[in-house]
């Protein structure tokens, strides 16, 4: 899926020479961000194209080859070129990303998971689910308020993996997928990484301020799941449950946002994804079952053992089934259903085909997920679209006759 975006129109003047870079197209796969860019050069003497610091610069001569779009892009040399609308496809993934930036900075991006942007797209994803299933019937979500969540999801997901290095600091050290984190291998101290912690908390806190009070509490009641969740894994076998409670939360802020009360639709919502990112996060456990049995780190990957691909298909029918009763409680049109099946597939397929003993595979059906809902989400945008305010108006009142609110101004 590509989402357009124009990225920069600027002509850039040095030395009498001109610089454009125009119509770019966005397309995330996999962590990796991928720029379809059309360049324009003319005919000039050697000079210099500065922006933003980049760790070396790169010289272009005849045919010019662009090795990255960070580490050309805003600093770099060209000498003796000819080109007019060359097309280059540019690939930046959230590794190049962070090492674009000074040394110093690096590890705290690092312990932000800025690297690593899957996790910023599976705690937006329900929100994004949650906001366009409370539009009124007919219209797309709130883009201010998708905005909002987008900001909330990317700076708490990076509160949350702060707070669980700062507890995990020393199994992480011991496991291999997670020894050259920053705090695992020493890079930061636990005061510093305690320090930087207000930075992303300082902004999220800003944006829940500007939702109504109800909204407020909920998001300040989050901080107790995230704060518990990676002490789970210490006493219990169960900490996907935990990290599900705690991921998911923003669908139930994101409903109050909108609504100023949370009824069935949304929790009947919220259980359905607890019970998605269980499943996506055991397999994901099970990359680092063999150093989480010798260090005595719990999880479903090694309660489930053998039986995972069972649990998990029970796991797949009990979201299928909170997904339509979400449907049918929120009125939801046929493309709403489609979306329904189409995730229950992907989730059969995705169970039945991985590797566990495999972390390749566990890390690849992993990232799928981010698919999975964005398909879901459009999905959930087209049934609305074709919702009338009717329905909806009806579906309201039917909640309100039945006593369903469960939580009023």
């Amino acid at each position: 899926m590509h989402i357009s975006l124009l990225l920069m129109q600027r002509l850039h003047q040095v030395k009498n020479s001109w610089f454009a870079m125009k119509s770019c197209l966005l397309s995330p796969q996999m962590g990796t961000y991928q720029f379809r860019c059309s360049y324009i050069f003319p005919i000039s003497q050697h000079y210099g194209v500065a922006g933003l610091r980049t760790l070396r610069k790169h010289s272009f001569h005849g045919s010019g080859h662009i090795l990255s779009f960070w580490n050309y892009s805003l600093q770099g040399e060209l000498s003796e070129c000819n080109f007019i609308g060359i097309n280059r496809n540019l690939t930046v993934s959230g590794k190049s990303f962070v090492q674009a930036f000074p040394s110093n900075l690096q590890s705290y991006l690092q312990l932000m998971r800025i690297d690593r942007p899957i996790g910023v797209w599976l705690v937006f994803l329900p929100c994004a689910w949650s906001i366009s299933l409370a539009a009124p019937g007919g219209q797309l979500p709130d883009a201010k308020m998708l905005t909002l969540f987008a900001l909330g999801s990317f700076f708490m997901r990076g509160a949350g993996c702060i707070i669980n290095d700062m507890w995990d600091k020393d199994f992480d050290s011991k496991v291999a997928r997670t020894k050259d984190r920053p705090l695992a291998s020493g890079k930061l101290t636990r005061f510093k990484a305690l320090c930087f912690l207000s930075i992303p908390l300082s902004i999220s806190l800003s944006i829940l301020l500007t939702f109504n009070m109800n909204t407020i509490i909920l998001g300040v009641c989050s901080m107790i799941p995230c704060i518990l969740y990676p002490l789970m894994k210490r006493v219990t076998y169960w900490p996907q449950a935990f990290l599900g409670l705690t991921q998911n939360w923003g669908i139930l802020i994101a409903w109050s946002a909108i609504c100023g009360y949370l009824d069935w639709p949304c929790l009947t919502l919220y259980l359905s994804s607890l019970l998605w990112t269980m499943t996506y996060d055991t397999v994901y456990s099970h990359q680092d079952k063999e150093d989480d049995t010798v260090i005595g780190v719990k999880s479903t990957a090694i309660k489930f053992g053998d039986s995972t691909k069972t649990w998990l298909m029970s796991f797949t029918g009990l979201i299928s089934s909170g997904l339509l009763s979400t449907g049918y409680l929120c009125a939801q049109t046929w493309p709403y259903y489609v979306g329904v099946a189409l995730f229950t597939t992907h989730l059969v397929h995705q169970i039945y085909s991985v590797d566990l003993n495999n972390p390749e595979s566990c890390g690849q059906k992993f990232r799928s997920n981010r698919d999975l809902g964005l398909m879901f989400w459009l999905l959930i945008m087209a049934a609305n679209l074709i919702k009338s305010d009717k329905k909806d108006a009806g579906m309201e009142d039917e909640i309100q006759d039945s006593d369903q609110m469960l939580w009023s101004h």
